[in-house]
């Protein structure tokens, strides 16, 4: 009778005690596992003011020593009190939203993701690199949660700790800490010492003073210190901690082992307990709530499209930070004309075009056709390019300057008044169409097929989605992007500057001083990076990878121009006359000449051919 008392009791007292959840799941979910594998990573960019990431990765085992049925990784974001630096704060990075998401361990499923990632660095701006569940990979700036396209680099930020005599020296990155080992006794065991890492925090705050009623710059620094592996298990109803399984020491109910802060060499003081980080719900083994989740709201990277980036973080009503680019082209076969565009916001867009042989750019200098002498040449004025017969065409369509050019080889001949003589032909280029693992380009009587593979390295297909466009350029081809895109300046608090790129795909690209977006040549079968398209931006070149001290990196194309002048009346040339196709590359302003220039009948090898047959036809006639 009283036996089935007490069961009757038990069963009640069992359906009182309230579940502790995370996302609909309780904590004895994950109460199968009785040891568990812990490693700390520490990352945080070697910049001022930039806060830590620490990722948690944990290996469960069903028993110590036995088989485990895979690991999973959760991330946590530290973060100090803006007027104490004493005080830190660590949340938890839910990546639930992210694509691809898996919750399988092997044949278990755990209400938490349990996909792989990893946190590296872009130029000190903090990048998660995400393993889909198909091994698809994706990266995202983890202050905004939005798509990017970079190239991944495992970073190490850690100092690693070392027991040397009575301290434990941390090294690392030309910085050294020592740490009294009877100092961290008080919060590891002692086969620990030999396995602590640590990441070094800095700022610099400005904090207003009442009393003097002014700002006060204080520079901040202090070390965080944790364990980089340890083992944690049950046996026999008691909990264990050890470096490994083999060796351990019992951890009674109210010990923990924590992430220490330690600030002005000389005080030590526990943030929070690792043990209790290990799962979202907290710790299984002893059954404690995860001391961050249960008190702090959640951090959740969801991604975010690139327009809405560029129209929350870069559109500023005072100082937009972007432009829009657009790059067009006409070749005749020999050469290519290329002209950029460029809008700022709110202004009207600006035009400037190169004259490229062989994926050599050279700025091509229109003003000798600009008439109107009332009014300045002005870059905004709109104009056009063609090809007609093998020669370069040129519309005016600015109210101030109107008509049709044609190149004839040696200067400008005015061909029309109106734009009706404007035969609006792109020459020899051609758009590139995907096929199976090529990319296509069809020009009359010529096919050029390029794998995806080296296409791809320089443009991204989740930043172009292949939107490319090909010109025949003397012995190659030059290759660009065929759309409009957005150009825009980034910064991060505490980081460095550089150059995002949105293209028709939802991902940025960011570019540096060591990368751009880069107009191809293509010659006998190799591919390689001509020029970088941003620097040809305006007469200024890149100012938007030069900020905040814009407008002083200069334009290196624009040091030697093509110019041509413009025929004089009556000026025609043989090629006009028979109507034949004449190569047309140009002088520049240097005394060298780039080009194949026309040959007339009546040169001086002409002329001396002349003399010599009078001489012969005056001989003939003084023997007879």
């Amino acid at each position: 009778m009283s036996r089935m008392f007490s069961l009757r009791l038990f069963l009640i007292l069992l359906l009182l005690i309230p579940p502790i959840s995370f996302h609909g799941a309780t904590a004895s979910s994950t109460q199968t596992f009785q040891a568990y594998q812990i490693t700390i990573k520490g990352v945080r960019p070697p910049s001022t003011g930039i806060s830590p990431y620490f990722i948690i990765t944990v290996k469960p085992h069903w028993r110590a020593n036995g088989s485990y049925p895979g690991e999973y990784r959760l991330l946590y974001l530290a973060y100090s009190s803006y007027y104490n630096i004493t005080n830190w704060t660590l949340r938890y990075v839910n990546i639930t939203n992210l694509p691809g998401v898996t919750h399988k361990l092997g044949n278990v499923t755990l209400p938490w993701p349990t996909n792989r990632f990893d946190v590296f660095a872009y130029h000190n701006d903090p990048v998660l690199h995400w393993w889909a569940e198909n091994n698809t990979t994706y990266d995202y700036f983890l202050n905004m949660g939005v798509p990017v396209v970079v190239k991944y680099k495992p970073s190490n930020f850690q100092l690693i700790g070392r027991v040397e005599g009575e301290y434990v020296v941390f090294r690392g990155f030309n910085t050294t800490f020592k740490v009294p080992v009877e100092e961290l006794l008080k919060y590891y065991p002692r086969h620990f010492l030999n396995d602590l890492g640590g990441i070094l925090y800095f700022d610099v705050v400005d904090i207003w003073n009442a009393t003097n009623a002014s700002f006060i710059t204080y520079h901040r620094k202090c070390f965080i210190i944790y364990p980089l592996r340890l083992s944690y298990w049950e046996t026999n109803g008691r909990v264990y901690v050890g470096v490994n399984f083999s060796e351990g020491v019992e951890l009674k109910v109210n010990q923990s082992i924590p992430i220490l802060l330690y600030l002005n060499n000389e005080t030590l003081k526990p943030i929070v307990d690792v043990l209790g980080l290990i799962t979202p719900q907290g710790d299984p083994l002893r059954n404690l709530p995860n001391p961050i989740i249960a008190t702090i709201s959640q951090t959740w990277i969801t991604p975010t499209p690139a327009h809405e980036i560029f129209s929350e973080f870069f559109d500023d009503d005072r100082y937009p930070r972007y432009v829009s680019l657009f790059y067009s082209v006409v070749s005749n076969g020999s050469s290519a004309v290329l002209v950029v565009t460029m809008k700022e916001p709110g202004w009207i867009p600006y035009h400037y075009s190169y004259l490229v042989v062989n994926g050599v750019p050279k700025f091509f200098n229109l003003s000798p056709t600009w008439r109107n002498t009332s009014k300045p040449w002005c870059w905004h004025c709109e104009y056009k390019f063609g090809v007609w017969k093998g020669h370069y065409e040129l519309l005016w369509e600015s109210s101030y300057n109107k008509g049709v050019y044609v190149l004839n080889g040696t200067c400008w001949r005015l061909v029309s008044e109106s734009p009706k003589g404007f035969h609006a032909s792109n020459g020899s280029v051609a758009r590139g169409v995907v096929e199976g693992s090529y990319m296509v380009f069809r020009f009359n009587g010529t096919t050029l097929r390029i794998p995806l593979r080296e296409l791809e390295e320089y443009y991204p297909p989740r930043v172009w989605e292949w939107q490319l466009i090909a010109a025949k350029d003397g012995n190659g081809y030059l290759i660009l992007p065929a759309v409009w895109f957005y150009y825009g300046n980034y910064y991060y608090a505490g980081g460095s500057s550089f150059g995002v790129v949105w293209g028709p795909g939802d991902f940025l690209l960011p570019v540096d001083n060591s990368s751009g977006v880069y107009a191809l040549y293509y010659v006998n079968g190799t591919l390689r990076p001509a020029f970088d398209l941003l620097r040809l931006m305006g007469p200024q070149g890149d100012w938007m990878r030069n900020l905040p001290g814009f407008r002083v990196l200069p334009n290196q194309y624009f040091n030697s121009s093509v110019t041509f002048g413009v025929c004089s009346a009556g000026t025609q040339t043989q090629a006009e006359r028979t109507n034949t196709s004449t190569r047309t590359v140009g002088r520049t302003t240097t005394p060298t000449s780039t080009g194949t220039k026309e040959k007339s009948i009546c040169g001086p090898g002409f002329m001396v051919l002349l003399a010599v047959v009078g001489l012969l036809a005056e001989r003939t006639r003084k023997r007879g």
